[in-house]
């Protein structure tokens, strides 16, 4: 059976009228809706008046919706396309169909805008109808009314440590603290489940900000999860990975994290850089709700069990370097028995040891092994049983 073949359609020898770039044409032909259908309303627009795409941003060319999501696919627009390369085509565009009927919006990237030029980016947002639906739908935790809670108790011993003498020293340990001038602690909420018809009763200062990235993410995920990519009952993103049908999805990391922001306000991936994420801090407490913030609720679990798990193991290489300093001082002591025999010329160390080897190897006296015999004594002396005591508790 022959391949139906697609080519580019030859031009004309005279003036012909401005035609559209041919990545509006291919989305719309994948897609099959006109501008005024949602999704891409102003899009094209935009485009006829010479907007060029601004390849930094993290929002869409209208400067004002986010992109919380990227597809990444190869597709020959003109010459021969084989039987897989068709397939993946329609499978691709009834995906996208079935994402905009969810309540996504989508822009799509000509291949000349990558580095290789051969691959389309289609950026994914998901507007606030869509999102509040499934956020009610996936039971996220959203903030409902602030805690301020300061009790007798607590107003007291404010007062005493700031007129002891020790608060001098507990104003060195604000040295493990990370710079509170820059990240702020960790706002107190009431957090219930997200509900439309209640939400009034959340505090949502601006729909833009109410929702983390990575919520908005892991909603567009969740969607992506769910819709259809032909006409029987598959379904999934992940599949359309594996099979090719998409090269790659992701969410955007929210600007350069090595420059400062010349508004003077950084974004939380460059906070994150310069308070978390390099050596320089390693002493320090992490932002656990702000990586929780930024990466989602697993990551930030994550790196809350590690920070405990380092933490723990503090008292555990105490005990460990007193065992070792024991050994270090009980070195010429009557614990160090064997050590002692075998360095002395006139018990052990004058014993002839045979040859390691044949014919190479030289006889030798057991004293040439004083000093790994006591080597050994370091970390094998009578405490280190009771460390080994101490780490199955531990």
């Amino acid at each position: 059976m022959m391949n139906p073949s697609y080519e580019r359609a030859p031009e004309s020898e005279s003036p012909s009228p401005v035609r559209e770039p041919s990545y509006i044409r291919n989305l719309k032909e994948t897609l099959n809706f006109e501008d005024s259908m949602g999704g891409l309303q102003g899009i094209f627009k935009a485009e006829e008046q010479g907007a060029l795409p601004d390849t930094e941003t993290l929002l869409f060319r209208d400067g004002k919706r986010r992109i919380d999501m990227v597809l990444v696919y190869e597709e020959e627009e003109y010459g021969v396309m084989t039987l897989a390369e068709l397939t993946r085509r329609d499978m691709r565009r009834i995906f996208q169909e079935n994402l905009i009927k969810e309540g996504l919006e989508l822009e799509l990237e000509e291949k000349h805008m990558a580095f290789d030029q051969e691959k389309f980016f289609l950026k994914v947002h998901v507007p606030w109808k869509a999102l509040t639906r499934y956020a009610e739908v996936m039971n996220m935790k959203m903030p409902i009314k602030a805690l301020y809670l300061e009790t007798t108790f607590w107003l007291m011993w404010t007062k005493i440590q700031s007129t002891s003498k020790i608060s001098h020293h507990l104003d060195k340990l604000k040295i493990f603290e990370y710079d509170h001038a820059r990240i702020p602690k960790e706002p107190s909420f009431y957090t219930a489940s997200y509900r439309q018809d209640k939400e009034e009763q959340f505090i949502i200062k601006d729909r833009e900000t109410f929702f983390t990235a990575a919520q908005r993410s892991q909603v567009v995920w969740q969607i992506m999860m769910r819709a259809k990519y032909d006409e029987s009952e598959k379904v999934g993103i992940r599949r359309l990975l594996n099979n090719g049908t998409y090269l790659a999805a992701f969410p955007l990391h929210e600007g350069n994290y090595n420059l400062e922001s010349p508004t003077g306000i950084n974004m939380d991936r460059r906070l994150l850089y310069t308070e978390w994420a390099r050596p320089g801090q390693w002493y320090k407490k992490q932002p656990l709700w702000l990586i929780k913030k930024y990466f989602g609720d697993k990551i930030g679990l994550y790196f809350a069990w590690l920070g405990f798990y380092t933490n723990m193991l503090i008292p555990a290489s105490a005990v460990g370097l007193l065992c070792f300093f024991y050994g270090l001082i009980s070195m010429n002591s009557n614990d160090n028995i064997p050590s002692q025999e075998i360095c002395d010329d006139k018990i052990g160390g004058n014993i002839t040891m045979c040859p390691l080897c044949d014919k190479v190897c030289d006889y030798q006296k057991l004293k040439t092994s004083c000093v790994f015999a006591k080597m050994t004594y370091l970390f094998d002396n009578p405490a280190t049983v009771f460390f080994a005591i101490f780490m199955s508790f531990w």
